[in-house]
């Protein structure tokens, strides 16, 4: 930071260097500057990929120190909100295994599709809603193998990231059609 605060401040004394006298600029300014936007650029790029690497390093060890703690399974958690969890390891999995209360779930409308993403771009890939959460839990439902109940539900927060009007329509939609016998509100 010391080298950029010292890049930055050459760079203004340059610029009123420039202003009074042309002579007086040193002829390497533009070669310092475009160095220290180089490194601004890097270190940013640095501190954002570590973040992301450090991030998923302590969400998996979150995950696994978390599966040994729950010793009652017959109680729901509703101070635990999974995050993001189609980001975790297990999607949904983990999240009913550990007994959460609330699974946030981000969904963006593509081509008449609720994909499950947090960004509205490059979705070709990416799962539906249906694909992800509710077929997993109808099936569970069928098999009597889901362990929430009316007096102990699980919620399904579901965050809109693309327009809010249509794919608030399409979620009705898809719920009232296909999952109106497992969704008690919405």
């Amino acid at each position: 930071l010391k080298f950029l605060r010292k890049t930055l401040l050459f760079g203004n004394q340059i610029m009123d260097a420039k202003q009074t006298s042309v002579e007086s600029k040193p002829k390497s300014w533009k070669k310092t500057c475009i160095i220290g936007c180089i490194t601004v650029i890097a270190v940013i790029a640095l501190i954002v990929f570590g973040v992301m690497f450090i991030g998923k390093k302590r969400r998996q060890i979150r995950n696994d120190n978390a599966s040994s703690m729950i010793t009652d399974t017959n109680n729901t958690y509703y101070g635990i909100f999974s995050h993001n969890d189609y980001d975790q390891q297990e999607p949904l999995t983990n999240a009913i295994d550990l007994r959460v209360g609330f699974i946030e779930i981000d969904v963006c409308l593509d081509d008449g599709e609720l994909k499950v993403s947090h960004f509205c771009v490059f979705l070709g890939s990416a799962m539906t809603i249906q694909e992800m959460y509710l077929d997993p839990i109808k099936q569970m439902i069928l098999d009597d193998t889901f362990p929430y109940t009316l007096d102990n539900p699980l919620y399904l927060s579901v965050d809109m990231k693309s327009d809010l009007t249509e794919t608030l329509n399409a979620i009705n939609d898809v719920i009232s059609n296909n999952y109106g016998d497992i969704v008690t509100y919405w």
